[in-house]
């Protein structure tokens, strides 16, 4: 399936996985709205849900199976036909968003998936269309009813041929369904992520990550994350300490560790994520007391400095994290990769790194993505350490 998806998020809230050269059709994190950390394309109102008790408070139709809540969506899929397929897009996709929804699924025959990531015997889309997800819950049918009179009423106005198909989905449905998408992917000069449910032959130099992440960000397929295992590549030298702010699946951290890293600390405010990154650095034999995955906000947790921290997350959050990341790091010479970044972005993060004491020694760019890597200077600093307004 060739996808393309877009997200309303909040810090780092989210449904759906990035753009064309990531996973094809992996939707997750609908238990707990906050692994994913990608700009949004399109603006559009409050996220539905910061929150998995937001998500869970006043639910109808859902199955409680011990401690764990098993979700029920409903996926709306809007097929359209027009000659301006981008305004199409954007007319339906706003339709969502105005009812709240944090992402949407964008499918087209035109629509290309990343290299190599999808087999040769994949066949794409014949149509052209948009899909959103809504939640079961409360007054679903109401909701549900107002969403399409919306995107028809709107459709009609604008004279898009639409048809509307429905479907019921379990997030278990959805956890499983984009795996046979995902294969081992080379990324950078000498990382293999390879999931867990692959087999894989490694070549001479070549380190294997072994990866399954479940329902939390980081697979190494989309560009952010692989130009963050390229710069740790790159920057990492064999004993540095690492932290790994907005750790998700753990990717990074298990990368690190194949790097030769002494010591490594996650951070992640989805509890999800920190019990999904944990369990990957164990499919990696990454030796436990070398490492820990905590439950915090950003650096508001992190005593200790680092050589290097790697930061994939939102502009608006890295803008956030700057002032207070510095005294994480080490002061002469420490290293902080940033990434998550779209391009129209970058010179505002840049500007911001260097009014924060670091020196900008790289910038990357990827399709529409940027990494910046700055290294600590305090002697070039003044001290003031600046916050955005």
């Amino acid at each position: 399936m060739h996808l393309q998806a877009i997200y309303r998020l909040s810090g780092r809230t989210g449904l759906l996985l990035p753009i064309k050269d990531t996973i094809a059709f992996q939707i997750l994190n609908l238990n707990a709205l906050s692994a994913l950390h990608i700009e949004q394309y399109y603006p559009g109102p409050a996220a539905l849900c910061n929150t998995i008790s937001e998500i869970y408070r006043g639910m109808t139709g859902n199955i409680h199976e011990g401690n764990h809540i098993k979700m029920k969506w409903m996926e709306v899929k809007v097929v359209f036909r027009t000659e301006n397929k981008n305004w199409a897009i954007d007319v339906i996709t706003g339709v969502f968003l105005d009812f709240g929804l944090q992402g949407v699924v964008i499918e087209g025959p035109e629509i290309e998936p990343a290299d190599g990531f999808l087999g040769d015997d994949f066949v794409g889309p014949s149509a052209d269309s948009v899909t959103g997800y809504l939640p079961v819950v409360g007054e679903f049918e109401n909701r549900m009813g107002l969403l399409e009179n919306a995107i028809r009423k709107r459709a009609a106005a604008e004279g898009i041929d639409i048809k509307l198909i429905y479907n019921e989905i379990d997030d278990e449905d959805w956890a499983e369904s984009w795996k046979e998408y995902f294969h081992p992917r080379k990324v950078g000069r000498t990382i293999v992520v390879k999931p867990t449910w692959r087999d894989y032959e490694s070549k001479a130099g070549e380190k294997v990550v072994e990866i399954d992440p479940g329902m939390a960000f980081g697979t190494g397929t989309h560009a952010t994350t692989a130009l963050c295992i390229e710069m740790l590549e790159k920057y990492l030298n064999p004993g540095d300490t690492l932290l790994d702010i907005g750790v998700g699946s753990g990717i990074l951290m298990a990368v690190a560790a194949k790097l030769g890293a002494s010591g490594m600390l996650g951070v992640d405010r989805d509890p999800v994520a920190v019990e999904t990154a944990r369990a990957n650095l164990n499919l990696n034999f990454v030796d436990p007391s070398t490492c820990s995955v905590v439950l915090g906000n950003l650096v508001d947790s992190v005593n200790n400095q680092f050589d290097i921290a790697v930061a994939n997350i939102l502009t608006n959050t890295i803008l956030t994290l700057l002032p207070d990341v510095r005294h994480k790091i080490r002061p002469a010479g420490g290293v902080l990769i940033c990434s998550g970044i779209i391009e129209k972005n970058s010179d505002q993060i840049i500007e911001a790194m260097k009014k924060n004491c670091f020196e900008i020694i790289e910038v990357t760019h990827r399709e529409e993505w940027v990494a910046i890597v700055g290294k600590q200077n305090v002697s070039d600093c003044d001290g003031k350490a600046w916050r955005p307004i």
